[in-house]
């Protein structure tokens, strides 16, 4: 009896996640990585193995060329459903094959093998390309002016402590400060960034700057809406949008994400983080202070000591 991979139930569940819409194979990047497609998923313009998700008739797929649109099918969903309700090693789905939609009937019996992706981490865990990873970014948000998608040093995916706040409130751009071989120079951001505030730091700024060298491990900033606006009230509404955060936290997948203010928290909660993620709730930015910020350090530390 064949087994489903972990990479054909983060298909699976990639495509739930969009409620049963086409998905390209572009699209299910941030939820199953980049490579192995044809093996896990069915090859479009090649004969299917009987072990993939299309012959399995899990999936099903819109076209016969690109960009190869594939749909969860009610089957999939009732093995997924099976899967995610069990949730332990060895779990063997065929009972919910049994009573399983028509599309099923011709496919494999099923049996997953561990899917212990509860809390992992994203250097070792989850295959990346920076190079990949920024052009899906420049084709969500582009390369105009306000958009800020994270801040970080160096390679988003060594962080494993995400700092999630409303949207930016600075101009500085990020493009100029971003490598596909290196990640981020933050740095030479921060340069530009006091160049523009006459040589200091806003408040929320200040803030993180103090409170990032008190976490032990890498820290990713991101915001719950990538616009940049003075106030978030000034934001309009057509810039809040949670996709770019979805996205970027379902690539890197970190371990812990604190949320600076309700509306981060709106966001956050929202999203299915399925990898298990930690939520710590903190007050907005300009609320922090030397003492609260020691304290949110030390709950992060001990949330990465004991996983």
């Amino acid at each position: 009896m064949t087994a489903l991979t972990q990479k054909q139930v983060a298909i699976l569940r990639g495509l739930e996640s969009h409620r049963g819409s086409w998905m390209s194979r572009e699209d299910l990047v941030p939820f199953a990585g980049f490579k192995g497609y044809s093996m896990a998923l069915g090859a479009p313009t090649r004969v299917l193995r009987p072990d993939c998700l299309e012959a399995r008739g899990l999936v099903r797929r819109l076209d016969d060329t690109k960009p190869f649109q594939y749909q969860i099918t009610p089957s999939g969903r009732q093995v997924l459903t099976g899967i995610l309700s069990e949730g332990v090693r060895g779990f063997a789905p065929t009972k919910h094959l049994a009573n399983a939609a028509p599309d099923a009937q011709n496919s494999l019996p099923v049996r997953t093998t561990a899917f212990d992706s509860q809390i992992c981490s994203s250097s070792s865990s989850v295959p990346h390309d920076l190079a990949k990873f920024s052009v899906e970014i420049r084709r969500m948000i582009g390369a105009g002016e306000g958009i800020r998608p994270l801040v970080c040093s160096g390679d988003p995916f060594n962080c494993q402590v995400a700092l999630i706040g409303a949207n930016p409130g600075s101009m500085t751009p990020f493009w100029p400060h971003w490598s596909d071989v290196r990640g981020m120079n933050k740095e030479t951001w921060l340069d530009e960034y006091r160049q523009q505030h006459g040589g200091k730091y806003g408040r929320s700024r200040a803030a993180i700057e103090r409170f990032v060298p008190l976490v032990n491990a890498r820290v990713l900033e991101l915001n719950a809406h990538g616009k940049q606006s003075r106030r978030l009230a000034h934001l309009a509404s057509e810039h809040r949008t949670t996709e770019l955060l979805e996205f970027v936290l379902r690539a890197v997948r970190p371990q812990v994400a604190l949320c600076a203010g309700s509306d981060a928290v709106r966001a956050v909660t929202a999203i299915n983080s399925d990898w298990g993620m930690k939520i710590i709730v903190a007050p907005h930015y300009i609320y922090w202070g030397g003492e609260r910020e020691r304290q949110m350090a030390q709950e992060i530390n001990a949330c990465l000591s004991a996983s």
